[in-house]
């Protein structure tokens, strides 16, 4: 939708007025409920200090496409920084979907972000009953950050090396770019944040890695 992406070019821009100004167009004109015009949004609100009108944004939108992770971990990252016990938020959420890569990947992130080492361990083994042939993006990508969150970043490239038909999404690069990350190369792990930004204009919260 073109009023999200102009929301997303204003967010980059800092100019948050004419962000929410987008982003409310998009609300009234989409035929269906979309993430994106809610994460953009909880955006506008967050950056405003207004978490009370943020949250239940971020929630909706989190309902709507429970396979971005990257939306969830931002959501997660700025409830934590409101005081929100963000570890129950994310078991709550683990229990409504509890075959869904993300919200796992997204479980294991807090616990170790919460220094959570029994969950942390305990989230490791984690499976999902779906056929590794079948996986789409989103999942390929989860499952290897859980796998790069207990230091496994060669098991978690040879895992996404097997799965390269899925290379030009935004999922994949953020995969690549926390690899990256891991193994020191800084600048390599931007690199892949801004591709994945660049190549998903209509995503509010990867418009946040071209600011």
């Amino acid at each position: 939708m073109v009023a999200i992406a102009q929301g997303n070019a204003a967010i980059i821009q800092k100019d948050l007025n004419l962000a929410e100004a987008a982003y409310r167009q998009a609300l009234i004109l989409e035929k269906v409920p979309l993430a994106n015009s809610r994460y953009g949004m909880a955006l506008y609100f967050a950056d405003q200090g207004e978490w009370r009108f943020a949250d239940p944004l971020f929630e909706e939108a989190f309902h709507l496409n429970p396979d971005d992770a990257v939306a969830g971990s931002f959501w997660l990252d700025n409830a934590r920084a409101n005081g929100v016990d963000t570890l129950k938020k994310i078991q709550a959420l683990q229990k409504a979907y509890p075959e869904n890569h993300s919200v796992a990947f997204l479980l294991m992130r807090e616990a170790k972000i919460t220094e959570n080492t029994e969950l942390l361990t305990g989230m490791s083994t984690w499976k999902s009953n779906i056929a590794t042939s079948l996986l789409t993006a989103d999942q390929v990508a989860s499952q290897a950050r859980m796998l790069v969150l207990v230091e496994k970043t060669e098991e978690a490239q040879a895992f996404l090396d097997q799965h390269k038909d899925h290379a030009n999404t935004a999922a994949y690069r953020i995969a690549q770019a926390d690899i990256a990350s891991a193994t020191g190369d800084s600048i390599g792990a931007l690199d892949h944040l801004k591709n994945a930004a660049r190549n998903n204009p209509e995503h509010p919260v990867l418009a946040f890695f071209l600011r």
